[in-house]
This record gives structure tokens, C-alpha cells and sequence, in this order.
């Protein structure tokens, strides 16, 4: 039973309260990703990460962790009289796995002393806690929180639980009606027509995009879904516009990502007669070069869905852009000109070099 304080912010329902360690061992849970059947978005925690925690409670004499552990639960895990909040089924962890990771480092001998510190934070030590009432299961509130917490400032991936939002956003729609074309459906359609391309052993792109469960590697895969995803999808709003007039039927969504991928793989054709060089012999990807990087995708797909007027004519101005900017191979090296550049305001600045809005003088 823990005093509790209920708050309420859009329509979610929350309650604040306060937790020892061991009461988070006991009414806690970390749900990692399943990658069987695809389900729950937490990574394993980092050891550095949370052996960083734990030395810091270790060596500094008055620690302090204000930033309250985020969690969630169904409306049936709980009950609460108006004070006290009484927890009936285990808490799902949103944001703060590594504290926690971190203090249990300590109880199972981090250092000479570290059970006693333990101990001691155990009896002296309030975690903060917030508490959301998830009631829809399949409510992307719980997914949504994750990647607005994770994705700003901290170095923590959210691939996973972009990957899952999508699946539940696609999954909700209704296969007999058609509804408008929101901001959740553009990603999860970005993130389908990446996952096809890095699938079909026939597209240029096959194997080069880091999937949400892969940790990658560099030198083979120049990019993550992440990355990839958010450089198509001003060709998927693009997309949406002309041909669906921001209407789309579940039923036709698949055909639709197929036409989409269609579009990139014709886009990066032009790319590749471009600046043939940037590629191996083969026409394959060479990681030489920032061309299949944010820096290249990023400006490369902005230009073209500028131009794209579901026309051959879209392709016809791209090409004519392509061939008229004076970007050299060398441009593209890593370490070269745009090295440096990897922002929406350098991806913005090359965009308008490319365009002969800007001159190398002004870049």
C-alpha cells in the first residue's frame, strides 16, 4: 500500500507516490522485446550504464536521483480509496531500468561495502514514481511516453518501440473503411516500405538498413530503419497527397507500401547514375562515402519529393537537378565537404547546394 497522489493529464489517469528499491524489486517489471512474436520494446540495460549508477552511489555522500521512475498498469492491477494505492499486479517500467539496475547492482556486490550500501539507501533512499493507467491495451500512450523520454537528449535507442507503435497503428486499422492519413500511419508506413527494401534481395538497399532488433554494423549497413524511415518520409507525405488524397483503406495498405518502395527504388536509380562512383563496381553500397548516410538520404530523397508530381516528369526534374548541380564525388567522401553536416540545417544547406540555390562560395 503506498500513499499516492492521483493527477490526470489528457485524459490519462496517474498516480504519484513514492517507492524503497526493494519495494520496485517487488511490485516491478521490465518487459523486454520478444523478438518471437514481436511484442514489449525495452532493451536488456546497458552494464556500463548502470554500474555508472552504482559507483555513484558508492563514492558520493549524499546522492541524489530526482527524476521519478516512470511506470504503467492496466486499470484492474490497481486499487485506490482516495490515499493509498494498492498494487495488485506488477508495474510495467517505462523510463528508469538502469537506477533501478543500478542500486540492485550494489545488492549483489558492485564493491567492497556495496551489499551494506544497499542497506542502508534501502531504509534512507525515496525513489519517486509516477504511475500511468493504461486502459486500452492496445493504447499507444504507454509506446508514445518511451520514445518521447528516450529520444530527446538521451542516448538510448527507440527503434524497438517505434517497430511495436507501428505494428499496434497498422493492426487498429479497420480493413472496411477508410480513414485519414495521420502523422502515426505516415511512420508506420515509412517504417514498412524500409523494412521491404532492406528485405527484397532485389532492391539496392537490401541488407543495409539496421533493423530495430540488430545492433549493426557500420561498415555493412550505412543506416538505421530509424534514420531511414524519417529520410523517406517527406516522399511518403508526398505520396499520401497526390494519390490518396490523405485517405487510405487498411485494405489497400500494402499495395500502397509496394508502390512507395517502387518510387525510392527509381529515386536512388537516378541517385546511383548520378554519382556512380560513390558505389562499388557492382553498384553496391561503399562505405567510403556518406552518399547511403543521413547526409545522402536525407537530402537526396528532400530534393526529390519537392519535384515529385506522381508523374514521370517527377523523375524527368529530379534527373535534370541531378545533372545541372555542380556536387562533385569528392563531395560525398567521408571526410569530405559535407562531413559535419549531419542536421536538418546542414541536411537544409546541402539541399540548397544541390539545387544551385547556393553557391560553394556561400556554403
Amino acid at each position: 500500500m503506498f500513499e499516492s497522489l492521483q493527477l490526470k493529464q489528457e485524459n490519462v489517469l496517474m498516480y504519484m507516490t513514492k517507492m524503497k528499491i526493494s519495494e520496485l524489486e517487488k511490485y516491478s517489471v521490465v518487459k523486454r522485446y520478444n523478438a518471437t512474436n514481436e511484442t514489449d520494446y525495452q532493451r536488456p540495460p546497458m552494464p556500463a550504464h548502470y554500474r555508472k549508477i552504482a559507483k555513484y552511489f558508492m563514492t558520493e555522500s549524499k546522492p541524489i536521483l530526482p527524476s521519478a521512475i516512470i511506470a504503467a498498469m492496466g486499470k484492474d492491477d490497481y486499487e485506490y480509496d482516495g490515499t493509498n494505492l494498492i498494487i495488485k499486479n506488477k508495474i510495467r517500467i517505462v523510463d528508469g531500468q538502469h537506477r533501478i539496475e543500478g542500486m540492485k547492482c550494489l545488492k549483489e556486490g558492485y564493491s567492497k561495502n556495496s551489499i551494506d550500501r544497499y542497506k542502508e539507501l534501502n531504509e534512507t533512499f525515496d525513489l519517486p514514481v509516477i504511475i500511468m493507467v493504461i486502459e486500452d491495451p492496445n493504447d499507444l500512450i504507454e509506446i508514445d511516453a518511451f520514445i518521447n523520454l528516450n529520444s530527446k537528449g538521451k542516448k538510448v535507442r527507440t527503434d524497438l518501440a517505434v517497430a511495436l507503435k507501428n505494428k499496434k497503428t497498422k493492426s487498429a486499422m479497420d480493413n472496411s473503411e477508410c480513414c485519414e492519413v495521420d502523422d502515426d500511419i505516415k511512420l508506420a508506413i515509412s517504417m514498412e516500405v524500409s523494412n521491404k527494401l532492406n528485405g527484397n534481395p532485389t532492391s539496392k538497399w537490401y541488407g543495409l538498413i539496421i533493423q530495430a532488433d540488430e545492433v549493426g554494423n557500420r561498415n555493412e549497413q550505412p543506416i538505421s530503419i530509424i534514420a531511414f524511415s524519417r529520410s523517406i518520409r517527406p516522399i511518403v507525405d508526398r505520396y499520401c497527397e497526390l494519390k490518396l488524397n490523405n485517405q487510405l483503406c487498411a485494405e489497400k495498405y500494402e499495395e500502397i507500401v509496394d508502390d512507395i518502395c517502387g518510387v525510392i527504388e527509381n529515386v536512388w536509380k537516378c541517385v546511383e547514375e548520378r554519382w556512380s562512383e560513390c558505389f562499388n563496381d557492382d553498384g553496391s553500397y561503399n562505405s567510403s562515402y556518406n552518399i547511403c548516410k543521413g547526409i545522402g538520404v536525407n537530402t537526396l530523397f528532400g530534393v526529390f519529393s519537392e519535384v515529385y508530381d506522381n508523374n514521370v516528369t517527377g523523375y524527368d526534374n529530379f534527373k535534370e537537378i541531378l545533372n545541372k548541380t555542380e556536387i562533385d564525388v569528392k563531395d560525398w567522401l567521408v571526410g569530405g565537404t559535407f562531413t559535419g553536416y549531419a542536421s536538418y540545417q546542414g541536411f537544409s544547406l546541402i539541399k540548397k547546394l544541390i539545387k544551385g540555390q547556393l553557391s560553394r562560395n556561400e556554403f
